[in-house]
């Protein structure tokens, strides 16, 4: 099994152009698309309009004061309703982007829709509200005069520090992640699936099978060895990335080590995938998964970030891998990319097993 996985690296690692396309390619595309679209893209998400519903069962004039705010701001575009289930239905509908829930103990409930942006801009928002409304209760059940509050006034000493958190971005800084994720899926499933057509084309897998390697041996060798390539890979185009064309990735190491993490493992199901395909199926892989992974890529804003197709660039792998990455680099979220890691591995577990029954039963050329 060993000198399985050591000729899988060698044979790699020897093929110039998948040795381009996995390396090279992704570093260029970085370069001349986070250069030449730098005036035309705009690499930091904008909030725009956000449809708000809003259901209040209880009085709060609080709470009502701040709704009438978000609306006055332009910002924000307000529905009242006395029916929740109708407004829910809106937001998984996509007419609201969320909806707003104040019932009669006085808790409020957010209910957000798919846009993460817009979610996110809310929450902030209710958040900033909820504080300063316990902060402005407790000064009045303290003092119990609520005139205390207007006397109250700001000291020349500074208590906080402006700090740049990396929350800006070029569209090198989007590109560094979304050229990965390319890759991913252009490269790694038709080379995995050309791994196997190629094994049994020169017949060399049959004589691995005659010298008595089982044949899960044979299949888990071919994967370990792709392993150091992948790794490669990831880390040269994100090191290249930082120290030559000054991208950024997340601000601290821990989140940088749960990103490359992320993109390894995100990496893992697509060969697996590939090297089932290429088990399966005698048509040459490029021409299966390469126009596949081009559509979903171009739908996901791989190529171009304001290309979005509500419903369907949702759903995309691509984008879902991409929107994690993001979370994690622009605001330190781990969310996302821990639940691509847990995804992953169990696709990278049910295409494996797939790819060892189908190789069991196949047939090899002789």
């Amino acid at each position: 099994m060993f000198s399985i996985i050591l000729n899988e690296m060698r044979s790699l690692l020897r093929d110039k152009v998948s040795m381009f396309f996995l390396l090279l390619f992704p570093l260029l595309m970085i370069y001349m698309l986070g250069t030449f679209l730098q005036n035309i893209d705009i690499a930091d998400y904008e909030i725009g309009e956000i449809r708000l519903g809003a259901v209040l069962d209880a009085e709060d004039p609080a709470f009502t004061g701040f709704l009438s705010e978000l609306e006055d701001s332009n910002d924000v575009v307000l529905t009242d309703s006395s029916d929740l289930s109708a407004l829910l239905a809106d937001v998984d509908g996509g007419t609201l982007h969320a909806a707003v829930h104040l019932d009669e103990n006085g808790d409020i409930t957010l209910h957000t829709g798919t846009d993460a942006t817009k979610n996110r801009a809310l929450r902030i928002m209710l958040e900033s509200f909820l504080y300063l409304n316990d902060t402005y209760t407790a000064c009045v059940t303290e003092t119990g005069d609520f005139t205390v509050l207007s006397q109250l006034q700001p000291t020349e000493e500074s208590f906080s520090e402006a700090k740049e958190l990396g929350m800006e971005r070029t569209m090198i800084d989007y590109y560094a992640v979304a050229m990965v994720v390319m890759i991913m899926f252009m490269a790694s499933t038709v080379s995995g699936a050309s791994s196997f057509q190629n094994e049994d084309s020169q017949r060399t897998a049959a004589r691995l099978v005659l010298t008595g390697t089982s044949r899960v041996k044979i299949f888990l060798g071919k994967v370990i060895g792709t392993l150091p390539v992948i790794f490669m890979q990831i880390g040269v185009v994100m090191v290249v990335s930082v120290l030559f064309f000054d991208a950024h990735y997340a601000a601290n190491l821990p989140d940088n080590l749960l990103l490359f993490a992320m993109l390894f493992i995100g990496t893992l199901p697509l060969t697996a995938l590939g090297m089932l395909v290429g088990i399966v199926s005698k048509i040459p892989p490029a021409a299966i998964f390469q126009p596949t992974s081009w559509a979903l890529l171009f739908f996901s804003g791989s190529f171009s970030k304001e290309i979005y197709v509500e419903g369907f660039s949702d759903i995309c792998p691509p984008y879902l891998i991409q929107q994690a990455a993001f979370d994690l680099t622009l605001f330190s979220r781990p969310d996302g990319a821990l639940t691509v890691i847990a995804v992953s591995l169990v696709c990278f577990v049910i295409f494996s097993a797939l790819g060892i029954l189908a190789f069991s039963r196949k047939e090899l050329s002789k």
